[in-house]
């Protein structure tokens, strides 16, 4: 594994992710590796509609295709905004089930490690949708390190 050449940085939008580009970017520094930031847009569930019913001028792939572009446009911003012009960056964007399309682009670009950020969430919601971050360690042949942001505590 080591040393570093490629690091890839698993991205949502969230608050807490922040801190995992934060970390991928001190990697990089450190081992003088390139960061590929990585969010994945799940995919717009499709509904049939009856056939009784007039079809829908909704497009499916127009709307996917415009929330990929505006999810470009901010990975593109998160870069210039957390990973340090020492740094050499590159973004991607794909479309998919998170897990499966974050450890695709993992082998596809031969990435030393995976840092992907973890949420503090309540377990009645872990029981009920499960956890991205469990899959991947589950199925990846790459390590991956995993950040964990939890809230403040609160003072008594």
């Amino acid at each position: 594994m080591l040393p570093l050449k490629k690091i890839l940085c698993a991205v949502d939008f969230h608050e807490p992710t922040d801190e995992g580009v934060k970390t991928a970017n001190e990697l990089a520094e450190h081992f003088s590796a390139e960061v590929l930031l990585v969010h994945i847009v799940s995919l717009v569930p499709v509904i049939p509609s009856p056939v009784d019913e007039p079809s829908s001028t909704f497009n499916v792939a127009s709307y996917q295709k415009e929330l990929e572009d505006a999810a470009k446009v901010r990975l593109e911003k998160m870069a210039k905004e957390l990973v340090s012009p020492k740094v050499s960056a590159r973004t991607f964007v794909a479309s998919g089930y998170p897990a499966d399309e974050i450890l695709r682009l993992a082998e596809e670009e031969d990435a030393g490690l995976i840092v992907i950020t973890i949420h503090s969430r309540s377990r009645w919601r872990y029981l009920i949708f499960g956890s991205k971050a469990v899959r991947m360690l589950r199925k990846s042949r790459r390590p991956i390190l995993s950040i964990q942001q939890l809230g403040e505590k609160k003072k008594s």
